[in-house]
């Protein structure tokens, strides 16, 4: 959905790619889109959505439920493997969200991928934390 947000407001394309079920409601997805800057869709077809114009895949973990085989059925066919990542952008990359598993929502070969952009996102993510606790920090100490 903060991707979807982020479509709103700036002009980007966002596609969300899953099983049907689990896709964005139309109703919702054309409100969004009647007032966004960007694009957003959903696609149920990972291979025809992934083209050479692909400049980010990012990656959510897979819904957590009891029936773990009917998930594995469902979403394994949406895993971000090499041959996904070698269809994108030559400057693309990829990045898989926290937690990430390999052999579910990603295989070995894409986390090895040079698109995958997981450390550094984390270190971005540090100074991006540790900013903002010092701007709180130095608000309490202003009041």
């Amino acid at each position: 959905m903060s991707w979807f947000k982020a479509a709103v407001r700036f002009p980007i394309r966002v596609v969300q790619v899953a099983p049907t079920e689990y896709l964005f409601p139309d109703k919702a997805l054309q409100e969004l889109n009647l007032h966004a800057t960007g694009e957003i869709s959903t696609s149920n077809d990972l291979h025809h959505t992934i083209s050479d114009r692909t400049e980010v895949i990012y990656t959510d973990c897979w819904p957590h439920s009891e029936n773990i085989e009917r998930i594995r059925t469902l979403f394994l066919p949406y895993q971000i493997t090499g041959k996904i990542l070698s269809r994108m952008s030559n400057h693309g990359f990829f990045l898989p969200c926290p937690p990430v598993t390999r052999g579910q929502e990603v295989s070995d070969e894409s986390m090895a991928s040079e698109k995958c952009k997981n450390y550094a996102a984390k270190e971005y993510l540090l100074h991006s934390q540790n900013a903002i606790m010092e701007f709180l920090i130095q608000e309490k100490d202003i009041e």
